[in-house]
């Protein structure tokens, strides 16, 4: 069926997410393949009661009185009271939204990826605002060396004035010739300096990129501080490297003020190296989206399957007194049938073994197929039990088919009359499957 069923859900449920809704899809499975099972008829008590038992108990765990469940459904029921038909994965999707339990349906490699991303994101964050922390240190010392530089020294002194003579023999004074200033050597240590500090520059821009990165994917607020901290250090690094370059009275300066500048860029860089070469390991697991069905617990993968090809003629099988399952031979094909509870629809445990025995027969008699009909006995409302009868026979057709048969080779046939009271009541409530 080309159905959509998230534009129905979001009718009652705007803001419903997608990948819930294709949670419940997936565990309906089957059911959604064929018309009338794919809808929740809530005039039909059996129905309501499946919906309570199979979905609200079983699927969401629930422990509440059915009457309380019952008046949930009820609501629903009324909530989609405008829509003539009421597809099944908007009833549950509603369902489950009313008892907090939309999580049930969700990927569970989906939710884990979403939860170790914040705690990547985290190591990264940290060594950022470290190396962020480190270029601001190292950034504050190189300020400070420079405040305490000593301030230029003129290159010589005038020479003294001769002093007047008090008597005529005596001579004038002259001053002694100035000491040669040192050779500078700034020149070599600024270019030094500013090769460290275009290193250290691009080592923090590359942090800072990283942390920026990580705080968009992760969504962490730590990684963002982390990423600001180190873009302003990186920023303030190349305005001191473009002090380095500066006026021709700065490149006069000398001394060890520089030999601490060139040693804190040093450290800054080594460490900022040292930081982002570390990479966290990388969580391999992956965790298994879990595929369900809402088809019956009676068929399970790998039963036993029953031998057909010894059962017995039709006619001379017990008749349990509820829900069991007989097989037989008429003109030379088996036929099975299945018996039911009173109201009930829950097809006995044992036709799983059955039912692998009907695939086995159908595999070595090529060109074969099933037809399936419903029964009911007299008691009650005829046109109850008419829906009763198709509904049975549809639990029926649903299990061969996961016992492998292929839907095709399984047809709904309609009997002439699907009320019998002919025979006995607990051999009317049946299925009979038959070989074509």
């Amino acid at each position: 069926m080309a159905t959509d069923w998230a534009a129905d859900v979001k009718k009652y449920a705007p803001n419903a997410d997608d990948g819930i809704i294709s949670g419940i899809v997936r565990y309906c499975g089957i059911a959604l393949r064929n018309r009338d099972s794919s809808l929740v008829s809530f005039s039909d008590p059996t129905e309501l009661a499946r919906v309570r038992n199979n979905f609200l108990k079983k699927k969401l765990g629930l422990t509440h009185a059915d009457s309380v469940l019952d008046a949930a459904i009820a609501k629903v029921g009324e909530t989609m009271k405008a829509d003539r038909t009421k597809n099944r994965v908007t009833v549950y999707y509603l369902l489950a939204d009313a008892y907090k339990s939309l999580h049930l349906f969700e990927k569970k490699g989906a939710a884990k990826a979403a939860a170790k991303a914040p705690a990547k994101a985290a190591p990264k964050a940290a060594k950022a605002a470290v190396a962020g922390a480190a270029g601001a240190a190292a950034l504050a010392s190189l300020d400070g060396a420079k405040k305490k530089a000593p301030a230029k020294k003129p290159a010589a002194k005038k020479a003294a004035a001769p002093k007047a003579a008090a008597v005529k023999v005596a001579a004038p004074q002259v001053a002694p010739a100035p000491t040669p200033a040192p050779k500078p050597i700034v020149a070599p240590v600024a270019a030094a300096a500013l090769a460290a500090t275009a290193a250290g520059a691009a080592a923090l821009g590359s942090a800072a990129s990283g942390a920026a990165d990580t705080a968009v994917k992760a969504g962490g607020a730590a990684a963002g501080a982390a990423g600001t901290a180190a873009t302003a250090a990186a920023a303030k690094v190349s305005g001191a490297a473009q002090g380095l370059t500066g006026s021709s009275d700065d490149s006069n300066e000398g001394g060890l003020g520089w030999l601490w500048i060139l040693l804190g860029l040093a450290l800054l860089t080594l460490l900022a190296w040292w930081l982002f070469s570390r990479k966290p390991a990388e969580d391999a697991s992956v965790g298994a989206v879990a595929t369900e069905a809402v088809a019956s617990d009676a068929a399970a993968a790998g039963a036993a399957a029953t031998d057909l090809s010894s059962a017995p003629a039709e006619g001379t099988a017990t008749i349990p007194t509820g829900a069991g399952v007989t097989s037989e031979t008429r003109d030379g094909k088996p036929v099975v049938k299945v018996y039911f509870d009173t109201g009930k629809t829950d097809v006995a445990p044992a036709f799983a073994d059955t039912a692998g025995g009907l695939k086995a027969w159908l595999d070595g008699h090529a060109g074969s197929t099933l037809a399936v009909s419903g029964y009911n006995d007299p008691t009650g409302n005829a046109a109850r039990n008419a829906q009763l009868s198709k509904n049975r026979a549809k639990a029926v057709a649903a299990d061969l088919v996961k016992a492998g048969i292929p839907e095709a080779s399984v047809a709904l046939v309609k009997p002439e009359a699907s009320t019998d009271a002919n025979v006995p009541k607990e051999a009317a409530r049946r299925v009979e499957v038959t070989v074509q």
